[in-house]
């Protein structure tokens, strides 16, 4: 047997019968796994390791954050931080071997201090349903957007013996463009992104669609939902249009900007933040309560 892992406890007992190495750390598609405790985690010295000594270039500081591997978009909001503070250096047009300004690096170093707490997040492997009762959980899709970036977040609520079980799938979050675009159109750019991110899962799951509740918190982009595409602007009518190739406009749903998750992926989170943040992990109060408790 060859680079074989397993979290069940009684194929881990079998091989240590047969005298075959049992993994307890290994990688799933270059995602650290922990088989003992089934969950998915980040070592920070992966990230760490190339931090400078001294205060970051514009090159190191690229080289830190295009390290930051999370392919699930689990810990996105430690991540943009770090996209931001690039956004802001290459503004700035410095020298690529060049020190940054002094407020560059005032922000710089409360973010690398923190990235240590990275590798103390543990986040389940198991979502909390199986193929057959798939089906009969609930996928949340919220979606929102900051002057500085726009992103999207999906939770599977299920039911496990009696017990609501709410849990992180996925995130995806992209910078604002240099050149300013106006908040609702990032809203827009969000609710697109959500979209296309909830036909990836249902794709892969085979979930159907239709059962799926998206969330925005501004009821501009909310409108134009609802409206004709052909009656607004260009930029506006083509990210309707793929919206509505795949959602109706009566699966979306207004959230409010204080409940939104994805609040937090589009304003950006230290990891000491992170590591607390409940509504991150397990969205919504109302989600984890029962349908009827939603607003």
């Amino acid at each position: 047997m060859y680079k074989s892992a397993t979290n069940s406890t009684h194929l881990q007992d079998i091989w240590r019968t047969q005298g075959l190495p049992v993994q307890t750390e290994t990688q799933v598609l270059g995602t650290d796994w922990d088989t003992q405790s089934d969950t998915i985690h980040i070592y920070h010295t992966d990230i760490t390791r190339a931090l400078p000594e001294r205060p970051a270039t514009k090159r190191q500081v690229l080289q830190v954050t295009s390290i930051f591997y999370d392919p699930l978009g689990l810990f996105s909001p430690v991540a943009l931080v770090g996209k931001f503070l690039f956004q802001d250096t290459w503004t700035r047009r410095p020298a690529w071997d060049e020190v940054p300004t002094q407020d560059i690096a005032v922000k710089w170093f409360p973010w690398t201090s923190k990235l240590h707490l990275l590798s103390d997040m543990h986040v389940p492997r198991w979502i909390g349903a199986q193929e057959r009762n798939l089906q009969d959980c609930e996928v949340q899709v919220f979606g929102d957007a900051s002057e500085r970036a726009y992103g999207t977040v999906i939770y599977l609520k299920s039911i496990i013996d009696n017990a609501v079980t709410v849990r992180l799938i996925y995130s995806k979050a992209r910078l604002a463009p240099i050149k300013r675009v106006t908040l609702p159109r990032l809203e827009l750019l969000a609710a697109l992104i959500a979209t296309r991110l909830l036909r990836y899962f249902c794709q892969a799951t085979e979930y159907d669609i239709s059962k799926a509740t998206p969330w925005s918190d501004l009821t501009i982009a909310l409108a134009w939902g609802r409206g004709d595409p052909k009656s607004w602007k260009t930029f506006v009518c083509n990210r309707v249009t793929q919206i509505l190739e795949y959602t109706a406009p009566s699966q979306w749903r207004h959230c409010p900007g204080s409940e939104n998750p994805a609040d937090i992926l589009s304003h950006a989170l230290h990891a000491h933040d992170l590591t607390t943040s409940t509504t991150w992990w397990n969205g919504p109060v109302w989600i984890r309560g029962a349908p009827d408790n939603w607003p």
